[in-house]
């Protein structure tokens, strides 16, 4: 008898073991397919990341370091010379544009009110109240141009921070002397852009297109590293924030 009840005995522990291993495997299970879908929901996805370059590739060499409204003014009305090739760019569009790549709002009685400052002056910015326009005068002579340093950026990691936040860190270069530029691709490629922009006839942008990325040591010294966060906005990319360090 006393056998039968160690068998019964030892039968009842090897369930309750049995029931206790069970749960602990599901709660590792549980765990890992917390885990995997934690990490594969910040995994960014080709399409994503495609079109983080694009609006990177279009907006980075126009964001400014500070977070004052002359700033942002300061973005769009570059961004306009550059992309659009248009020196007179109306307060509407200006707006607008901080609008769309900022989220943030400074409206045409606010720009006037700012009027002419000495930070849009030393960017040869200028306001015409009557037009409520800016007025963008790059005029530099050659000498200007060649002094004048030239800064661009290389992507070196893509992450993503949440469902709807993104940061992309930069190796910012800086080309101190357009013309070191010109003498390396000399013979090497079509110049005509480059040329252009020192004799004062083209943009950064255009002279930018020029380079390869490959090439950048070349002429081009290390700066500092850049990150900047992008942030999805009624389904559309905008630029939240910006560290250099």
């Amino acid at each position: 008898m006393k056998i039968k009840k160690r068998i019964k005995f030892d039968t009842i522990k090897d369930k309750i073991d049995g029931v206790m291993i069970q749960r602990i495997v599901i709660a590792i299970l549980v765990v890992t397919i917390l885990l995997i879908m934690l990490l594969s929901g910040n995994k960014i996805s080709i399409l994503e990341e495609e079109t983080l370059k694009s609006y990177s590739n279009k907006m980075i060499n126009y964001i400014e370091k500070g977070t004052k409204d002359e700033d942002y003014i300061i973005s769009a009305v570059k961004y306009y010379y550059n992309e659009e090739n248009k020196t007179s760019i109306s307060l509407k569009e200006v707006s607008k544009y901080i609008k769309e790549n900022y989220n943030k709002k400074i409206s045409e009685k606010e720009m006037k009110n700012i009027g002419i400052s000495e930070k849009l002056m030393k960017e040869k910015i200028m306001i015409d109240i009557e037009k409520s326009q800016y007025n963008y005068r790059n005029e530099k002579t050659l000498q200007d141009i060649a002094s004048t340093k030239i800064y661009t950026y290389k992507i070196k990691e893509i992450k993503k921070l949440s469902e709807n936040k993104y940061e992309i860190e930069y190796q910012k270069y800086v080309i101190e002397n357009p013309y070191e530029v010109l003498n390396y691709y000399q013979g090497k490629k079509d110049i005509t852009k480059i040329n252009n922009y020192i004799m004062g006839k083209g943009t950064t942008k255009e002279f930018l297109e020029s380079i390869n990325e490959k090439d950048l040591s070349k002429f081009a010294k290390k700066k500092n590293q850049v990150t900047v966060e992008y942030e999805v906005i009624n389904r559309s990319l905008t630029i939240s924030k910006r560290k250099e360090s």
